[in-house]
């Protein structure tokens, strides 16, 4: 069972809803199975491969809002399969004013704290977050808080770079959350 370790929290009542958001996302995800998860995503991702093959390899994915990603890049990007495993625990620290270091604009950067890949810190960068309604949505991309999750959790079940795999938009977005917001809705319409 993996566990989810709140180590610091800022940010006053927008720090309160981001740890509110991040655990439900949490338990939304594990409670999937990682093993459901994987098949899911490499189900789309085989999918996804197949009508990508098709395009012009030089065109751009305008289709998902992406000008500056060609479909070659795509492929490439979702081409190794998700081969994921459950770590043992994530330590979250939740920022107000701090930024990313390697990338002012990111919302969540997650880092592995072993050799393994097994325990893993995530850093929250709430001045990247705005809220709306009852949650929290990344200023850059629109996206809301349990999206980031989801993509900041494939890294921590093991599709990182440290393992060969693209931290991209094509892999985590177009394919790994979508593959976990397809099988939430259909555990959701099974309950």
């Amino acid at each position: 069972m993996v566990t989810l370790k709140m180590a610091l929290r800022e940010g006053g009542e927008k720090g309160l809803l981001a740890e509110e958001r991040i655990w439900e996302a949490f338990q939304n995800f594990f409670s999937l199975g990682v093993k459901s998860i994987e098949e899911k995503c490499n189900r789309l991702r085989n999918e996804m491969l197949m009508k990508w093959k098709r395009e012009n390899a030089e065109d751009f994915m305008t289709e998902y809002g992406l000008s500056d990603v060609t479909y070659q890049k795509g492929i490439e990007e979702a081409t190794p399969t998700f081969d994921l495993y459950e770590p043992e625990s994530i330590e979250v620290k939740i920022y107000e004013t701090r930024i990313c270091p390697s990338n002012p604009r990111a919302s969540m950067a997650i880092e592995k704290s072993d050799k393994e890949g097994k325990v893993w810190r995530l850093h929250v960068f709430l001045r990247n977050f705005e809220r709306k309604e009852e949650t929290l949505h990344w200023i850059e991309f629109c996206m809301k808080i349990e999206k980031v999750m989801f993509h900041e959790l494939l890294h921590a079940c093991g599709d990182s770079p440290w393992r060969g795999r693209v931290d991209g938009v094509i892999r985590h977005k177009i394919i790994g959350i979508e593959a976990i917001q397809q099988l939430l809705s259909e555990r959701d319409i099974e309950n």
